[in-house]
Parts: structure tokens; sequence; C-alpha cells
């Protein structure tokens, strides 16, 4: 009993001298030395201080210290709304502030905490923020709001000049496990792989297109997992192609090697079309 008053003393000290901290705009190192070591139950309790604090300044510029708060202590369904709410009217400059502030505090959070706001529909726009501490702990995320996050991150190419395209391949290197694992992931999910990528602004085709000229054995990967998808029957199929030549398909019928990708082949797009000509051509020559 005595040991819970105790406790009990702590933390609503604990609380007062952090909401302290927070109205002065303390640097970030003190609100770490408060909160830091401090467990889930804990974390809490202390979270209590985020009823009255603002995120934003009166000149709406972001406060580090508040959003390191809403990471270090929120839960993760209210991290999310919050942000969402927040940082939508942000310019770059500011957002980044904010979002960086806020993942010092995530990194401090377990495991389920992270894997639980990586997989929130409103987080689509902050996977750049919440990717490296997954990378860091080993953890996948595979849930539909983390493969979109992830699409919708990777630098826009288009087939009509090679900007991006630098972007595009620095950005894979830096993190190949993207490439190995996450990327493939989206031709399993219906509706997750279309014409356009990063808000409409990218072209899928030529993406793959540039992954397939830089790296041994992607397009050889890329056509078996557009044959894969074919067969689960997406709604969306037009995107499952890698090139927009204008080939018209042969009749597989006579080929022996192609006859079971027939009844693929009669109700599908152009691109999905070329695709099989394609893997058609290739096991012919074999």
């Amino acid at each position: 009993m005595q040991d819970s008053q105790q406790n009990t003393f702590t933390s609503a000290q604990c609380l007062t001298q952090l909401a302290v901290l927070v109205d002065c705009d303390a640097p970030m190192e003190e609100l770490q030395k408060t909160v830091g070591g401090a467990d889930e139950e804990e974390r809490a309790v202390l979270a209590k201080v985020l009823e009255r604090t603002e995120l934003l300044d009166t000149q709406g510029a972001p406060r580090p210290g508040a959003f390191y708060i809403l990471g270090a202590l929120g839960t993760a369904e209210q991290a999310a709304y919050i942000l969402r709410r927040t940082l939508w009217h942000l310019e770059h400059e500011k957002f980044s502030t904010a979002l960086s502030s806020f993942t010092a505090g995530a990194r401090e959070r377990p495991d389920e905490w992270v894997l639980g706001f990586s997989s929130n529909p409103l987080t689509i726009n902050y996977w750049d923020a919440i990717h490296p501490i997954l990378r860091e702990r080993g953890l996948k995320n595979t849930s539909v709001s983390a493969l979109l996050g992830f699409r919708e991150s990777i630098p826009v190419v288009t087939g009509e000049s090679s900007r991006g395209q630098k972007d595009v391949l620095e950005f894979f290197a830096r993190n190949p496990e993207l490439l190995e694992h996450d990327f493939w992931e989206l031709f399993w999910v219906d509706g997750l792989l279309y014409e356009t990528y990063g808000h409409g602004r990218g072209d899928t085709v030529a993406l793959v297109r540039l992954l397939t000229s830089h790296y041994a054995g992607f397009r050889d990967r890329v056509l078996d997992e557009c044959l894969a998808a074919m067969r689960r029957d997406f709604r969306e199929t037009r995107i499952f192609g890698c090139s927009t030549v204008g080939w018209s398909p042969p009749l597989p019928r006579t080929c022996g090697a192609c006859h079971s990708y027939w009844p693929y082949w009669r109700h599908r797009s152009r691109l999905l079309s070329v695709l099989l000509w394609i893997r058609w051509r290739e096991q012919c020559q074999q």
C-alpha cells in the first residue's frame, strides 16, 4: 500500500514537472530525462500532459518538445490522429521538424506500438519517418497501410525524362530490403499496384523498367509476379506489364509451352498481353 502511494506521488511529481517543461518549451534533452526509462504503464499516466499541450506555437510553427512528447507518450491511435490533424497544412520544413521530433519519441516505444502506428491508415504519409525504426529493429510490416506508405514514398519517375531516376536508385540502395521483400508484396494485394504512384505523379511502368535495367533477375521476377497476380483474379490488371510496345500476341494455343496461359489472354489489357507475349517468346526460345 505504501509502495502504491509512493508510486502515485512520484508519478504526480513527474507529471507536474513534465507539464512545466513542455509549457516553457524546454530542450528535448530535458524532456527525455524526465520521460526516459518510463515503462508503458508509467507513460500512460504521463500522457495526461497531452491534454493541455499545444503542438504549434502562436505563429503556427511546430514545437519540437511537444511533438516529442506525442511520440513518447501518446497511444499509437492517438498519435496517428493528432499528426494527421496537425501536419497536413504545414510547409515542408516545418513538417520535417515536427516529424523528426515525433520520431525521437517514437523510438522509445516498444515494437507493438511501432507496428500499430505504422499499420494505421492515417500514417501513410509518415512512412519515411517510421520505416527506419522498423528496419533498425528487424521488423516487417506488410499491412495495406504500410505498403501504401512505401509505394507513395518511392521517388517519382516518368517515361518522359530521366528525372528522378537517380533518386529511385539511391532510395533502394539505402533500403535494399525493400527490393528484396516489400516491393513484391505490392503484387499480392488487390489494388496496391496502379499505373501511377507517388500521389499520381509517377509512372509505375517507367519505374519497373528502370529497376529492370539495373538489377539482375528483376525482369524475370516481375513477369512471374504478374502472372501469379493474374491467377488471383484481381479486379485491376492493367498494370501487370513491363512494356508498352504495341505487339499483338500470337495464338498461344499453338505453343504447348504457353497452353496453360491461354485462359488469361482473352479479357485482359494490352499491357498484360504484351507481358504474356514476352514470356511466350522466352519459353519458346528455351
